[in-house]
């Protein structure tokens, strides 16, 4: 498994190793540059001092510097060849007095630098040096200025010791520096994910703890705790849901069970309305259940939609014509603008919505009390249906909870022509047709159910 910790651990200590080898490097051999330096001027001036002798017309000679004085020639071993322009070894010490001496050359301008090999097998350092100040007829002589390297093997040598083991120690440092680091700075992670390992279905109610997160986090706990709070609600409502369904189907059952029981104990009194019960007990109880399937259907998208183009309004009032005589029994008459109204919808899921929304105006609006149907144009390509109705006994408060599954008001709870799925179903098959449903109450006591839709194109 993937571990971000791991992974910022290995690569903040690769990247930090690499810039770290890079600067030791980098101070090793700008140290080396200076300490050859140093022991090229030091060749440099002896060649001076041996070119000042030549012309002095002295022997030349290179004096040692004392193993305490602060010349850097001191403990070092210095030779000389001092030639002509054919090659005649003229003086010499420590050379070979019978050729011309030369380093490979390294050239920087005037003195030529460069690596030889000493006669006694030895690496060394060496200078060329054309002395123009002092020539024979043919030409400046040459200078030659050589010593051995084991001095600066040795300086070398440490120093590759030293920033070694300084290395070492630094990439050491750098690991435990940043797993000290990564557990510090990952610790409102760690807190997270504890948080979240306590949280359980029994404990929706809990949220994330936003003191001390990083800004990069706060987000992410916010929306965390946003889906629990959604969560939360769902969860509640699958109980109120349960609980619902339990009652819905406890007391048909409980009714089912007393005729039952009457029937074993008195087979001779059998009542052909008893029957008839069972039958309607029966039929509440499916259509309870089909109820519940379309709207486990509507939410897993198992719904075939077939849009066309419907007259909302022809649809309303063939819906209305079978209402109508329930309507007169009830004393409500509908004021209603038939306006033609074209809209793509599914004709079958359309038909169930209006008839829905008719059925529980005319079932719950008072005796005698206002019902009226309007048809609206919006937006201008949105088509609109609107049902308001007279409501006695609905709060402002109560209208957002209309759409949850079984939900009735208490006095209703007792009658069983109504399972309160209707709106649920509703609304699960406006969405299946990408439609909207909306209920509010405009003023008190007057509820308004509001159905909106894709107009139709002209044409179609």
């Amino acid at each position: 498994m993937t571990s971000i910790r791991r992974r910022l651990a290995l690569a903040l200590c690769l990247g930090l190793g690499v810039l770290l080898l890079l600067g030791l490097g980098g101070l090793y051999w700008g140290l080396r540059g200076a300490l050859v330096h140093q022991l090229d001027e030091t060749l440099l001036a002896i060649a001076h001092d041996l070119e000042a002798d030549l012309r002095r017309g002295e022997t030349p000679m290179i004096d040692s510097a004392p193993p305490h004085s602060r010349d850097p020639r001191r403990g070092q071993r210095y030779f000389f060849q001092i030639a002509d322009h054919e090659g005649k070894v003229l003086h010499a010490q420590g050379l070979a007095d019978t050729a011309y001496f030369s380093p490979r050359p390294e050239r920087r301008g005037g003195p030529v630098f460069g690596d030889i090999v000493l006669p006694q097998g030895e690496p060394g350092r060496a200078l060329l040096l054309m002395a123009k100040s002092v020539s024979t007829a043919g030409g400046p002589l040459r200078i030659v200025v050589a010593t051995d390297r084991e001095a600066l093997a040795h300086v070398l040598g440490t120093l590759v010791v030293g920033i070694s083991v300084l290395g070492v120690a630094l990439i050491a440092a750098i690991v435990a520096f940043v797993l000290w680091a990564l557990r510090r700075e990952l610790r409102p992670i760690d807190r997270l994910a504890g948080e979240a390992a306590a949280i359980d279905a029994r404990s929706l109610d809990r949220r994330f703890r936003l003191d001390g997160l990083p800004a990069e986090l706060r987000p992410i706990a916010l929306r965390l705790n946003d889906l629990l709070a959604r969560l939360e609600e769902s969860f509640a409502r699958e109980r109120r849901v349960s609980s619902d369904l339990a009652h819905e189907l406890r007391t048909p059952l409980a009714e089912l069970r007393v005729l039952a029981e009457s029937a074993l104990k008195w087979p001779d009194t059998r009542d052909p309305e008893s029957d008839r019960d069972v039958l309607a007990i029966a039929t509440h109880m499916d259509a309870l259940l089909s109820r519940m399937l379309l709207i486990a259907r509507s939410e897993e998208g198992r719904i075939a939609l077939t849009l066309e183009t419907v007259a909302v309004d022809a649809l309303v009032r063939e819906v209305w014509s079978r209402l109508e005589e329930r309507a007169q029994a009830r004393g409500i008459v509908p004021s209603v603008a038939w306006t033609p109204l074209p809209a793509s919808a599914d004709r079958v899921l359309l038909r169930s919505v209006i008839t829905n929304l008719l059925e529980n105006a005319v079932d719950y609006t008072a005796q005698g009390g206002a019902l009226t149907i309007a048809f609206q144009v919006e937006n201008p390509a949105t088509a609109v249906v609107v049902i308001t109705n007279a409501v006695a006994d609905l709060s402002p408060d109560e209208v957002p909870r209309m759409f949850e599954r079984y939900w009735r008001k208490d006095a209703a709870r007792g009658s069983g022509a109504h399972f309160g799925l209707g709106l649920a179903l509703t609304q699960r098959f406006c969405v299946a047709m990408g439609w909207s449903i909306q209920a509010e109450m405009p003023q008190p006591g007057l509820l308004a159910m509001r159905v909106r839709g894709p107009l139709a194109a002209p044409g179609r």
